[in-house]
């Protein structure tokens, strides 16, 4: 009986220490870390009765690089005065991931000057640490400059209104009849001369 009694009492002796030890050991961070990019829309001048739609997309600069969907370019749409947060983007492991995000097309809008600002690169570092994974976003314009968040900004021109545009027309009329009464005074001086060099002509040969 002695030994069977020593079994059951290592056996729950094992039982404890497992126990404790999976009590004591460390809580494993979690593997995934999401990101999410916000982009901004500025139109200055906005006018309330038209409706400014433009075209970004999202797009990874290299093959493998996780999406915030399944497509590999993800399109979305800003309207007017605008701001939107993509879906988040999951990643899995540690590196380097770069993205870019461009103005797809210039929409039909009259009398809109776009941002000479047409898109803007972005990289995700996503770096192992004891607490997990971590992330930092850096944003580069087109022109190379580091910015703090994706903006663009368009500039609506606002077009001359009946009564500016009738006052353009009026004085080109007033500018063309000026012009005309000079002409016809400088015609005018000019017969009187001549009639007075007659009249000077004839006095002379009757004397």
């Amino acid at each position: 009986m002695a030994p069977v009694k020593k079994k059951i009492a290592r056996i729950i002796v094992a039982i404890i220490a497992a126990i404790l030890n999976i009590g004591s050991q460390p809580a494993f961070a979690s593997e995934i870390e999401k990101t999410t990019i916000g982009i901004a829309q500025e139109i200055v001048n906005c006018p309330t009765s038209q409706d400014c739609l433009v075209v970004y997309t999202l797009e990874s600069l290299e093959e493998g690089n996780p999406m915030p969907t399944e497509e590999g370019i993800y399109t979305f749409t800003l309207s007017n005065n605008s701001n939107i947060t993509l879906p988040p983007i999951a990643f899995e492991h540690g590196g380097v991931y770069e993205y870019r995000i461009t103005m797809k097309e210039t929409p039909v809008i009259s009398n809109m000057a776009w941002d000479d600002n047409t898109s803007y690169k972005v990289t995700v570092y996503i770096e192992n640490t004891a607490q997990g994974l971590k992330t930092q976003e850096v944003y580069e314009n087109s022109k190379g400059y580091k910015e703090s968040s994706v903006n663009f900004t368009h500039t609506y021109q606002i077009p001359p209104t009946p009564e500016e545009n009738s006052s353009y027309v009026s004085t080109g009329d007033n500018n063309l009849s000026l012009l005309l009464r000079l002409c016809i005074s400088g015609i005018s001086v000019f017969i009187i001369i001549k009639i007075r060099r007659k009249e000077c002509d004839n006095v002379k040969k009757e004397k």
